[in-house]
């Protein structure tokens, strides 16, 4: 983002219609551009977000995965503000500028108030991807447990698998309340992406984790840890490739 100022400013009412799921794509687009070289409504959208954006945003369902881009959009610009590694913040700026809320992989994690275990979904999420992402999840089949007679069987966490070169996994665990973000096998001269993990309805901040290696692996591996019951995207920063 430039350190360029504006004559004119967005309003909150623009703020506020951009982040809606019924606006424009036209006005959208408008919206992008003046924040892109506009610090001073970067930082008024940034408190928007942080206040208002996350409550309500899917309560219609499915259909408002369409807007997904405008959820992980603001919540880049957030993190920007909120992250002290000068590194991660430059690479967040970059996310946010070039790629305008799309990303390398993303999927969405379901927990109710009354379920007993969180749920991803995987589908409607295209319109968040990049062109030629390297990730495109898709649900795995959980393995069949025997029951054991007078035990009760814990079901199995659900995960998410990108078939690919690297291959990625997403899996969360209820009752540790952890997401994991694993992959494999990642080619030389591909950097390692940040993901995203950005809460939809319920007012609480994006947080970001590094994928990193664990020794003696072929595999990268990002944890996010205190994940209670809520509703998110998990996103993959773009990369080079």
């Amino acid at each position: 983002m430039t350190e360029q100022s504006t004559e004119l400013h967005l309003s909150l009412d623009e703020l506020l219609n951009y982040f809606s799921p019924d606006a424009l794509p036209e006005k959208q687009d408008a919206v992008e551009q003046h924040l892109a070289v506009c610090d001073a409504c970067a930082q008024l959208g940034r408190q928007v977000y942080t206040s208002t954006l996350l409550v309500d945003r899917w309560s219609k369902g499915g259909a408002r995965l369409n807007a997904a881009p405008q959820i992980l959009y603001p919540a880049l610009l957030a993190l920007i503000d909120e992250t002290a590694d000068a590194t991660w913040k430059e690479r967040l700026k970059n996310w946010a500028e070039r790629w305008r809320g799309r990303a390398e992989g993303v999927l969405r994690i379901v927990w109710g108030a009354g379920a007993s275990s969180p749920v991803i979904l995987t589908e409607g999420l295209e319109a968040t991807l990049r062109p030629q992402a390297l990730w495109h999840f898709e649900l795995q089949q959980a393995p069949s447990l025997t029951p054991v007679r007078g035990t009760s069987t814990p079901a199995a966490p659900p995960i998410a698998i990108a078939i690919g070169t690297p291959g990625a996994k997403v899996a969360i665990s209820g009752e540790a309340e952890e997401i994991e973000i694993r992959i494999d096998n990642m080619p030389p001269g591909i950097s390692c992406p940040l993901v995203l993990l950005c809460p939809v309805t319920q007012r609480a901040l994006p947080r970001v984790r590094e994928l990193r290696k664990v020794p003696g692996t072929s595999y990268l591996i990002a944890r996010f840890e205190g994940v209670g019951r809520g509703d998110y995207l998990v996103a993959l920063e773009p990369v080079e490739h």
